[in-house]
């Protein structure tokens, strides 16, 4: 099984205006929310990000300045892997009673119910500490490129009941779980889930919570494949694929340069850079909320800018 979870928001090189006296924009420029950028301080990447930002916008400015174009000047040398493994769950859903106060920690789960979404079990793997970045800086996501090898003998990838993969988010007061849904196999949760991306204006994204799907009936047609910014399947040219709930098969995903910027952004904004599976169960004491182990190498292309400029980017 390999899954290719690919998305990039560079725009390609863009030709300079010939411009290379770098000292006349010196201290002229300003951050995301209209404070002086000291330009003298910036790194030659951030300067070429404010360079292609200029070109683009007239403003010696990070403000109104779209992601893919920022991310137009980064070098091939800034593209970082990280390795993360998912361990395969093997146990049961840790069902609880939910009249009982002194169950397990999950008190939100459920106890068992045929055909409904009653427990779930989260992984988290935060890709932060592998991009080291400085107090003061945050890291813009440009392109994320991820392939999968499945650890089991054969390679092939199995679930049960649903399975959820997520990008970013988290509740900074609850520390529960959060994130956009790239893809899932089961099309009505997307539809709970569904609400206004604060940090990004007139977005919106399907965006995990428990609350959210939790005793949500499973529905009686076939498994319908969805895929965050999927409009429509092209089935010469898929935008991703996941394996239908109990059976084995490829897993991929490729998101397009506008998404993928937008993604990395609100990962910058919000500090948070996880990746995140979840996988549910209804009743079935003997496969539900089990997923085979598989280990990713996330390659991840990004710019280090300072936090003052982030608001201002678009």
């Amino acid at each position: 099984m390999i899954l290719v979870l690919g998305f990039s928001a560079c725009a390609g090189t863009q030709d300079g205006d010939g411009r290379n006296e770098m000292g006349e924009m010196q201290n002229n420029g300003t951050a995301g929310n209209g404070s002086a950028l000291d330009y003298a301080n910036l790194t030659p990447e951030q300067q070429a990000a404010l360079a292609a930002c200029e070109q683009a916008t007239g403003q010696r400015s990070f403000d109104n300045c779209p992601v893919n174009v920022l991310c137009s000047s980064l070098s091939p040398s800034s593209v970082l892997p990280i390795v993360v493994t998912f361990e395969a769950l093997t146990n049961t859903c840790p069902w609880t009673n939910q009249n009982d106060p002194s169950g397990p920690e999950d008190v939100n789960n459920l106890s068992v119910r045929n055909r409904y979404t009653r427990a779930r079990v989260e992984q988290v793997r935060d890709l932060a500490p592998s991009l080291a970045v400085p107090e003061g800086q945050a890291a813009v996501f440009c392109s994320v490129d991820i392939s999968v090898r499945s650890l089991r003998p054969d390679g092939l990838f199995r679930y049960d009941d649903d399975l959820l993969f997520l990008f970013g988010g988290k509740d900074a007061t609850s520390g529960a779980v959060g994130g956009a849904l790239l893809t899932t196999r089961n099309r009505d949760m997307p539809n709970s889930m569904m609400k206004p991306v604060t940090e990004l204006p007139g977005v919106s994204w399907p965006q995990y919570s428990w609350p959210s799907i939790v005793n949500t009936e499973l529905s009686n047609d076939a498994p319908q494949l969805y895929c965050l910014g999927q409009e429509s399947a092209d089935p010469n040219n898929p935008s991703c694929n996941i394996p239908e709930t109990q059976q084995s098969g490829e897993f991929f995903i490729r998101m397009s340069s506008e998404l993928a910027g937008r993604l990395g952004l609100r990962a910058a904004l919000n500090k948070n850079y996880n990746l995140s599976v979840v996988v549910t169960g209804d009743n079935d004491a003997e496969p539900d909320c089990k997923h085979d182990g598989f280990e990713a190498t996330v390659n991840v292309g990004y710019i280090l800018l300072p936090e003052l400029s982030l608001p201002g980017l678009i």
